[in-house]
């Protein structure tokens, strides 16, 4: 969705025009103006560049929008050199937080900057007055651009490496996120879906008993900081190095929750681009694998179960998100098959 408004302009594109008119979000307009950017954001990118060079924009666009919610920009902007920049918009106010927390992250090693091959964005600033927050473009393609090719299974090592210094690295925060959170993220969906399918009410309500049942005999083996929302889209691959992101979620608990959720975004994938739940089921395997040599103490259990949980939340998803509404069956029919047979 590309934008290049004026106050009084309404863009053709009708994404971006519903965008521009949600009320949760008065400032994405200004977000969006020329002359906006290059007086508000511009300033803040060159302040962090360290240069008296005013910063220039070269192009701009929104790039997610969940209405009533949150949104994502991007900007390209010549300072000196060609950089890129996102910005959040959410509509509680600028996410100062995770601002925060990357700057912490970096001083803790996940820094680009000093040698490490694993990293996270750049904090770059804040912009009060638009409600945004500023991060650094980071180089690379998101994983599922590379499971059909020969280094996949390098690929998702590398993935488990992340993962795994994130854990590691465990910056402090206040948020916590638990079992009983996660089961109730669950029940939420999952009701939902009830309603809107009464004639699968009867089988969604059992695959989430079954699903609180086993849950029930999770003990989390350690805790530490977790992503919280780890899935392929949330990582770049650029040769040995990977950049982690979209750290809004992060929070302290178990890292079981963070494998079982990539390897379940693995199986979903197969599902609905494939007609079958185990076509990367061999990256999966070598995922946890590179990921348990390094955090051998968490149990492989709990990952099955969160994993679980995670294949079981994605029925709700599937009838939310555009285009995937065909795999609805297939993923309430594998998660029958997954809990009859002990999540193996």
């Amino acid at each position: 969705m590309q934008a290049d408004l004026s106050y009084g302009s309404e863009p053709e594109d009708e994404g971006l025009r519903s965008a521009l008119d949600d009320a949760a979000l008065p400032a994405l307009r200004g977000a969006l103006y020329p002359p906006e950017i290059v007086r508000q954001i511009a300033p803040v990118v060159s302040d962090w560049l360290g240069t008296r060079c005013k910063a220039q924009l070269l192009e701009h666009r929104l790039v997610r929008h969940k209405p009533g919610r949150r949104c994502v920009i991007y900007y390209v902007l010549d300072a000196g050199r060609r950089i890129g920049i996102y910005a959040k918009m959410r509509a509680r106010g600028p996410d100062r937080r995770t601002q925060k927390l990357l700057g912490a992250l970096e001083r803790a090693g996940l820094d680009h900057a000093r040698g490490s091959r694993i990293g996270v964005p750049r904090a770059v600033g804040v912009v009060p007055e638009l409600g945004l927050t500023l991060q650094s473009e980071c180089p690379g393609v998101v994983p599922t651009q590379r499971m059909e090719h020969p280094d996949a299974i390098r690929v998702m090592e590398q993935v488990a490496e992340a993962l795994a210094t994130l854990h590691h690295a465990s910056v402090s925060t206040s948020r916590t996120h638990t079992m009983d959170d996660e089961l109730e993220i669950l029940r939420s969906g999952l009701s939902r879906v009830a309603d809107d399918l009464p004639h699968r009410r009867k089988r969604i309500d059992a695959v989430l008993a079954e699903c609180e049942r086993v849950a029930r005999g999770v003990e989390p083996s350690m805790r530490c900081g977790l992503h919280r929302d780890f899935h392929p889209d949330q990582i770049l691959v650029d040769g040995d190095r990977m950049s982690l992101l979209d750290l809004d979620l992060y929070a302290v608990g178990d890292p079981a929750l963070d494998v079982g959720n990539f390897s379940a975004h693995l199986t979903e994938l197969s599902i609905r681009c494939h007609g079958r739940p185990d076509r990367f089921a061999d990256l999966e395997r070598r995922f946890e694998a590179r990921y348990r040599t390094l955090f051998p103490a968490v149990s492989l259990h709990a990952i099955r179960v969160y994993r679980t949980l995670t294949l079981a939340r994605h029925i709700r998803l599937s009838t939310v998100i555009a285009g995937r509404s065909g795999s609805t069956d297939a993923l309430l029919d594998h998660c029958e098959r997954e809990l009859a047979n002990g999540m193996c």
